[in-house]
């Protein structure tokens, strides 16, 4: 796993909770009062666009954000200062980007169901000498360091290391590579099973319980993973379960997944060569991930390239469930409504506070990922919730008032009935080289009333998934996930209540992973892993 996407900060929630309440018409005014097209970004804002270009930081970039930050501060009255600091971020990046190459194959190689997987081993050996390009890691060489042990058998015998100033207490098997990144969330670094003979991600959350809202992310996350198995479903394939004395005090959660390469975002954001076929095969497989996570009423709410995760071998899946919801008809507005989806890759329908939502709030991401990758540069990259509804009429036109039945704030139909009409554009000329059926595509998922947008099956039933579409070879859930446990005393948790069920689910989870036999019901659900991890 290469980022886990743990970048909200609790401002940023509290930002983008109700865009049309009183403090929003303040913006309104301010923005009227200015005279311009786009609101100047606040410190909140800036704080998104940093979190958007990347899942975690490592400290060399957090460092170089930090000098950014202290810029920022000082007027920006002054042209010259602003582009010094514009051309700074932009080094950075681009230094970041170089660090953090991944060479695609270049005809990427659907792989069937059954099929022998010849490619990744390929792959693999290919670019064993390039490891440094495959993670990220701007660290000190102090940043790892490995402690002694003694010898032992003991499968549950821990190692300890240190990541980033962190310190990890794992089971020995696993073996300390490099960091990965550090977050808000959570610290990463890559390992080795040597009895698995694999390599991981080992997220380590610290002090996962001093917030309760973050507990109940991991909560969701792990059950969440554990019902959803799918090829293109990132999977955890292990945990640290806390001992029996520290069922009612650990602090600490310790989840692993499936080691990949890096992410989309990386990728559209560096000079990796993407060709059609590369676009076709991504969004295929991001739909097919998403056609099954939708069979089992389950919305990510999170969609955007850092939270796919990639393979050099261009093998799709997609991560970070702590946001998801259940999609059923029993919808309760403050369940529905909490902070969703960033914002670049938000729905008209969430920007616009409606109380309810659907499964078309993905698909409309799916449609501003696919934008992004034909055009290298994010589609709707708004500054606040005002200047993204502008760039999305401007491209898709101003919607007709018929189309406006859903939105129920009376704040958000009168300012977008005094937008200026705009005509919808055509994608074809805003993307004059890509596929015409690419841009089709695209204009099919991105409509802003979400009952005529296009569904998942039928974007991939579209001609441009032509070549990749097989119905039977993708699968739906076999039944739909239920978030009950989220409804549990009025849907508030106590410290006490979320660690019991983080505890319940970790238990579960390494009794599946590790011993199968004692619980034959999950003897079928450890095949699968094994089936989903095998190379």
């Amino acid at each position: 796993m290469n980022n886990n996407n743990d970048d909200r900060k609790e401002e940023e929630q509290k930002e983008d909770k109700a865009p049309f309440d009183e403090d929003y018409e303040h913006l309104l005014l301010r923005r009227e009062q200015r005279g311009d097209g786009a609101a100047s970004s606040s410190d909140e804002d800036e704080k998104q666009k940093r979190n958007d270009d990347g899942d975690i930081s490592s400290d060399e970039e957090r460092s170089s954000e930090d000098d950014d930050d202290d810029e920022d501060t000082e007027e920006d009255d002054n042209v010259n200062d602003a582009l010094r600091r514009k051309k700074k971020v932009s080094k950075v990046r681009r230094r970041k980007d170089k660090e953090n190459n991944v060479s695609l194959t270049s005809t990427p190689t659907p792989r069937r169901r059954g099929a022998e997987d010849t490619t990744t081993t390929t792959t693999t050996n290919n670019n064993s000498n390039n490891e440094k390009k495959i993670i990220s890691n701007n660290t000190n060489k102090n940043d790892l360091e490995e402690e002694e042990q003694d010898e032992g058998d003991d499968p549950y015998e821990l190692t300890k290391f240190v990541v980033c100033g962190n310190l990890f207490e794992v089971k020995k098997k696993y073996v300390p590579i490099k960091p990965i990144g550090k977050g808000a969330y959570g610290i990463v670094c890559s390992a080795k099973d040597e009895k698995q003979n694999t390599k991981v991600a080992i997220k380590k959350i610290t002090n996962a319980f001093e917030n309760v809202v973050d507990a109940k992310r991991t909560l969701r996350e792990i059950k969440l993973l554990r019902h959803l198995r799918h090829e293109n479903v990132v999977p955890i394939t292990d945990c640290m379960l806390p001992s029996k004395e520290e069922e009612y005090n650990f602090n600490d959660v310790y989840v692993m997944y499936e080691l990949m390469d890096t992410d989309l975002h990386q990728i559209i954001r560096s000079d990796q060569p993407l060709t059609d076929d590369h676009c076709q095969y991504f969004i295929y497989q991001l739909l097919r991930g998403l056609k099954y996570i939708h069979s089992a009423d389950v919305l990510h709410r999170d969609l955007k390239p850092s939270n796919l995760l990639l393979n050099a071998n261009c093998d799709l899946k997609i991560c970070d469930f702590g946001l998801a919801r259940t999609n059923t008809q029993d919808k309760n507005r403050d369940f529905m409504t909490e902070y969703v989806v960033t914002r670049w890759y938000r729905a008209p329908e969430l920007l616009l506070s409606c109380a309810e939502y659907t499964v078309a709030i993905d698909v409309w991401s799916c449609g501003c990922i696919l934008a992004e990758l034909l055009g290298r540069k994010p589609l709707f990259p708004g500054k606040d919730y005002v200047h993204q509804l502008n760039l999305i009429t401007k491209v898709i036109g101003t919607p007709d008032e018929q189309d406006l039945y859903f939105v129920t704030s009376d704040k958000a139909r009168r300012y977008l009935r005094q937008l200026p009409y705009s005509k919808p554009m055509d994608f074809k000329r805003l993307y004059p080289e890509a596929n015409p059926l690419a841009c089709d595509l695209i204009e099919k998922m991105l409509i802003f009333n979400p009952e005529k947008r296009i569904n998942v099956e039928e974007c991939l039933k579209h001609p441009y998934l032509a070549s990749l579409h097989d119905t039977n070879d993708e699968p739906v859930a076999n039944a739909p996930f239920t978030f009950a446990f989220e409804q549990h005393n009025g849907g508030e948790m106590s410290e006490e209540t979320v660690r019991r069920l983080i505890f319940q689910e970790l238990k579960q989870l390494d009794e599946e992973i590790n011993f199968p036999l004692l619980r034959n019901t999950h003897a079928d659900a450890l095949e699968e892993r094994l089936q989903t991890m095998r190379v």
